[in-house]
């Protein structure tokens, strides 16, 4: 199955569609864990153990996803921010598919990888995030003052904004253990890409 899988592109990109699909909307409604997702882990997933053909995968999976939630869960649409992580995401794929051809053989080395990466990624995303929030938001002081209340205690009636972030870095590890655990438990030699599939990638 892994290796039909494999070979067959147009399974690859049903199959992170739906997953993208079923796990945002399922996240999102945990209100107790806003921003608990794992969007950002299969990003940087598909990036290291797919390489570049991940790219075309990620931003159907993230559009329709985000128009589930959007129109399905909380009734508002996609909304502004596609502006913002749709290139974000797209970016932190195509940087992590760079690492493929190097780490290809190396399962450690890419699960390592996918962990600074997250972490990394999180960070990025909390303080771009926010200031794309200060930047279209009125609510915010257009001062430096008002760009620190945006990443550190947000709006009044709201939580805190590093309630997001600290959510966010541990969905982020959390996804990211339970995606290397899947692979290390389903692959006989703890590689997504064995020998048998090496002629493929030439």
């Amino acid at each position: 199955m892994l290796a039909l899988l494999y070979r067959s592109q147009a399974a690859q990109l049903f199959l992170v569609i739906l997953c993208a699909i079923f796990l945002r909307m399922l996240c999102a409604h945990w209100e107790f864990l806003p921003n608990f997702s794992p969007v950002m882990v299969l990003c940087i997933g598909a990036g290291l153990w797919l390489g570049m053909r991940s790219l075309y995968m990620i931003l159907p999976a993230i559009m329709l996803s985000d128009i589930a939630i959007g129109g399905y869960v909380s009734g508002m649409g996609p909304g502004r921010f596609w502006l913002f992580t749709l290139p974000f995401f797209f970016l932190l794929t195509f940087v992590a598919s760079l690492s493929f051809t190097r780490l290809r053989h190396h399962f450690a080395r890419k699960s390592l990888t996918l962990g600074i990466y997250s972490i990394g990624g999180a960070i990025a995303f909390y303080f771009l995030a926010n200031t794309f929030s200060w930047l279209g938001n009125p609510a915010y002081p257009q001062t430096a003052s008002g760009w620190w209340q945006a990443n550190t205690t947000g709006l009044p009636g709201y939580p805190p904004s590093w309630t997001f972030f600290r959510n966010l870095l541990v969905g982020n590890l959390a996804w990211g253990l339970l995606f290397v655990a899947a692979l290390a438990i389903f692959t006989r030699e703890r590689s997504f890409i064995t020998t048998e599939h090496e002629p493929l990638q030439r």
